[in-house]
């Protein structure tokens, strides 16, 4: 009895539990009759109101808090009771019922703790025991069948087959059950629910390693299917492949037929076709590469000497630009700096602008400015913003437009611009303001002026020169200015030339110079003005000058030269005689080359002027030679000879025009008793010479600068004696002597580009005679002491001579003109003649033993200079447009 009273009063204390809070909801119910108590005002009924709607709301949260801390003392209670400390049970439900005196399971605890004790008899509580025990049977009933409705529930669901909710269901039931007091009708549920429980888990794991195993095998026949359709679409694959690489193959384009086939073995290492038909491509590759090399490398050279063949071609014009398409090519190259000024905006700015060129509207508008931009604003759906700065008073602004699909762009230009107006597009957001506050707006940019601050270095010209402290030449270099132009400098220019007053650093607005580069923050209209300054520099600086000086030597000579002598036979050697004529001695007298002797001499042989007694001179023989007698022999000689190689006149004609070679050369000997040797002279010479000489350069503008093509021969100028005892040592002094052509120029090209005004330095130098060979004086050094230990030395100091031709003048050409700066005009004419006086007038015999020499010599040398500018743009201008 003692078990089923518990469990009934168990139930009932659940059953009041649960009733509990209905219970104490209803004590918010009195609220009306409070409220009739409230005062008739309406505002402090108002007050009273809320104030008893927060003590309510305290009120419930504290017998919330009751009830939960009067369950816990309720358990505490029950697990006392359970190790049979009564006393202690008793006096957690007295706190339990303190704190819920509405707690029926803790006043049936400790009634039945009470009734152990024997602190409680029979009386009037008994009918209230009997109450809640009547109410327990109750509730134990509902108990009961809620636990077979739950327990068929999870038969039905374990008969369906779903497991999981019949394990629910039967864990929910024991879980009901661990709660409930033990009894027989407990515990044979208890029991039929453990089973099938344990049936249910068992069913459960049998169909879940069916469902895996089902489900294993589903996925291993997704992959077969999956294995398989891959193995169809990979030999699709390389059906595909192989096929192109097989056209490949067969179209030689064996490096696309490599590639395929290195995907094909990449996909399928196996297949050795594959790999064969690549080696053998490798191979022909390497095959066509060779033949390919060959072939570029035959076309190379023969490229080689047709461009060497083409620089041998001389270039006719100064400048010469390369082909259309290569220009065209460079043409689209753009400088750094402002580009038409426009700038470079986000891609979202882009969109609206693209937005505002594509848009068509229609406006018939008469309204103030604000009416207007808020229709296009609604319109467009883009952000428009009106710069109050600009324009403080936008309603006052009335715009009247009438337009018909026409762009938004071009709207908005036709509606602002009668009224001073622009707009542009900054930040996602189309701005309208004032023409002059745009101009005004501060940009920004960079310029490139490289060209403009290089310095142009001046290269002046050597100055060939005879000096006057040494027997030789030398050259000497004259100092020319370097003019420069600095970054620093231009940007003073700019901020005294443009926009004086626009320079105001405080406005953000400043110009600075760094690396070749002006760094310029300003508006847009000092923009403007100074791209235009620069361009204007530019043209001015970036002029190219072509000079050519002109050397013409223009000459005319002529030379006739007849004569005729007779003259012995020429010794055979020296020492010796005539072997026609033996005894006959040489007759210096005749021989203008030495002195003139008043008699013959001794036909043996003794000469009383020789000193050796031989009777023979380094000398020619006479003409006529003869011997007579028989026991005292007796000669006779006779000469005429036309002899003018000391002339000085003749010399140097012959030297500077013509020298008498060439012609023809008569000769006739007779060799008896007499001999007679006759040699008669003609030559007749003509000469026609023109030679040009004409250095070229190109420089720029107001640039000085020298072209020289010189040869430096080396020679002996001095000697340094080192004397010694008994003995002098010579020890040479070389140098250097040059000659050749020097251009040295400055050209200055005038405001209106038509004339040239060229300072000009030619110098033509040519060494007389022309080397190796040099003029020199041969001295003799020897010690002054009386017995010397060397002998004389001869030495040669060289005196080379240079003859120069020199210009110094400053003249003005025309662009393409030439002009004759100078020149120097030789004629020498010579008519000489050598003869026997009174035979030379006798008619036609007169002519025979004499010699007459003529010529002339006609020599103009002109200096002509010619100027040519050169304009880098118009030369682009007339070559491609």
């Amino acid at each position: 009895m003692k078990p089923t009273f518990l469990a009934l009063t168990l139930l009932a204390a659940g059953c009041s539990a649960a009733g509990a809070p209905r219970s104490r909801q209803e004590n918010p119910a009195a609220g009306p009759d409070a409220k009739s108590s409230t005062p008739t005002n309406a505002q402090q009924g108002a007050e009273w109101d809320e104030l008893l709607r927060k003590l309510q709301e305290q009120y419930q949260v504290s017998e919330q808090q009751k009830t939960a801390q009067a369950d816990e003392h309720y358990k505490l209670a029950e697990r006392y009771f359970q190790a049979t400390d009564f006393e202690k049970a008793e006096l957690e439900c007295e706190k339990a019922l303190r704190l819920n005196p509405d707690h029926a399971a803790a006043h049936a605890l400790y009634l039945e703790v009470q009734f152990i004790l024997k602190r409680r008899t029979t009386g009037p509580v008994a009918g209230e025991y009997e109450k809640y025990f009547r109410q327990a049977i109750a509730q134990h009933q509902q108990v009961l069948l809620e636990i077979d409705d739950a327990y068929n529930r999870g038969v039905r669901a374990f008969n369906l087959g779903e497991y999981d909710k019949a394990e629910r269901e039967f864990r929910m039931i024991l879980n009901y059950l661990k709660w409930l007091p033990a009894s027989v009708e407990f515990g044979d549920r208890q029991r039929q629910t453990v089973a099938m429980l344990e049936k249910t888990r068992a069913a459960a794991k049998t169909k879940s390693i069916d469902e895996e195993k089902a489900r294993r095998a589903a996925v291993e026949e997704e992959k077969m299917r999956d294995e398989l359709k891959r193995l169809y679409e990979q030999k699709r694959e390389l059906e595909l492949l192989f096929g192109q690489a097989q056209m490949f193959f067969e179209n030689e384009q064996f490096e696309r037929c490599i590639e395929i086939c290195d995907k094909i073995l990449f996909i399928n290492p196996n297949l050795g076709t594959v790999r064969e038909m690549k080696d053998v491509s490798h191979r022909l590759v390497h095959d066509r590469e060779h033949r390919d090399n060959l072939r570029g490398y035959v076309e190379e050279w023969k490229r080689t000497f047709e461009r060497v063949e083409l620089n041998a071609v001389v270039q006719a014009v100064e400048l010469v630009f390369p082909d259309m398409a290569v220009w065209n090519e460079i043409r689209r190259r753009q400088p750094k700096g402002l580009q038409e000024f426009k700038e470079e905006i986000s891609e979202d700015d882009a969109k609206i602008v693209e937005k505002l060129k594509n848009t068509p509207i229609t406006l018939e508008q008469n309204a103030p400015l604000t009416v207007v931009v808020d229709y296009i604003r609604e319109f467009s759906g883009l952000n428009f913003v009106i710069d109050t700065k600009a324009i403080p008073k936008p309603d006052e602004e009335q715009i009247t437009i009438k337009v018909q699909n026409i762009v938004l762009d071009g709207a908005l230009r036709l509606m602002l611009s009668s009224k001073q107006m622009v707009h542009y597009v900054e930040g996602g957001v189309v701005i309208i303001t004032k023409v002059e506050t745009l101009k005004k707006k501060v940009r920004l940019e960079l310029y490139d002026v490289q060209d403009l601050t290089y310095g142009l270095q001046d290269f002046p010209g050597v100055e060939i020169t005879l000096t006057q402290d040494a027997l030789g030449t030398t050259t000497q270099a004259e100092e020319g200015p370097k003019q420069q132009f600095t970054g620093e400098a231009l940007a003073d220019l700019i901020k005294k030339s443009i926009h004086k007053s626009e320079w105001e650093e405080s406005d953000g607005k400043s110009i600075k110079f760094n690396n070749g580069l002006l760094i310029v923050s300003n508006t847009i209209e000092v923009h403007k003005a100074l791209r235009k300054f620069l361009s204007d520099l530019r043209a001015s600086t970036g002029i190219l000058v072509s000079v050519e000086t002109r050397f013409l030597s223009v000459e005319d000579t002529f030379l006739q030269q007849v004569g005729m002598d007779f003259r012995d036979a020429d010794l055979l050697a020296p020492g010796t005689v005539n072997p026609r004529a033996q005894g006959m001695l040489q007759l210096d007298d005749i021989n203008p080359s030495f002195v003139i002797n008043p008699a013959f001499v001794d036909p043996t042989g003794a000469n009383p002027f020789n000193a050796t007694g031989s009777g023979t001179q380094a000398s020619s023989s006479a003409g006529i030679t003869g011997q007579f007698g028989q026991s005292v022999t007796r000669n006779m000689g006779a000469r005429i000879q036309n002899i003018m190689t000391n002339d000085f006149l003749v010399q140097k004609f012959f030297g500077q025009a013509l020298f008498p070679v060439g012609g023809a050369t008569l000769q006739y000997t007779l060799l008896d008793d007499i001999s007679v040797e006759m040699i008669m002279r003609l030559v007749s010479r003509s000469q026609r010479s023109h030679v040009l000489t004409a250095p070229k350069m190109t420089l720029f503008n107001t640039q000085r600068g020298n072209i020289r093509i010189s040869n430096q021969f080396a020679y002996i100028k001095d000697f340094d004696v080192q004397v010694a005892t008994g003995a002098v040592i010579a020890d040479p002094v070389p140098d250097v002597v040059s000659d050749g052509i020097t251009l040295d120029v400055r050209p200055i090209v005038s405001a209106d580009r038509k004339y040239i005004t060229i300072e000009l330095r030619p110098t033509v130098a040519s060494l007389f005679p022309p080397p190796p060979n040099v003029f020199g004086i041969l001295i003799s050094l020897q010690a002054s002491t009386q017995n010397p230990v060397s002998q004389a030395q001869p030495v040669k100091i060289e005196t080379p001579i240079l003859n120069i031709q020199r210009l110094r003048t400053t003249a003005v050409v025309p662009d393409r003109g030439t002009l004759l700066i100078g020149g120097l005009t030789v004629y020498f004419e010579e008519d000489a003649e050598s003869s026997i006086p009174v035979w030379r007038n006798i008619p036609i015999l007169g002519n025979l033993g004499s010699e007459k020499i003529k010529g002339a010599q006609k020599k103009q040398l002109l200096t002509i200079l010619k100027g040519r500018i050169i304009i880098p743009d118009e030369e682009e201008r007339r070559k491609f447009d």
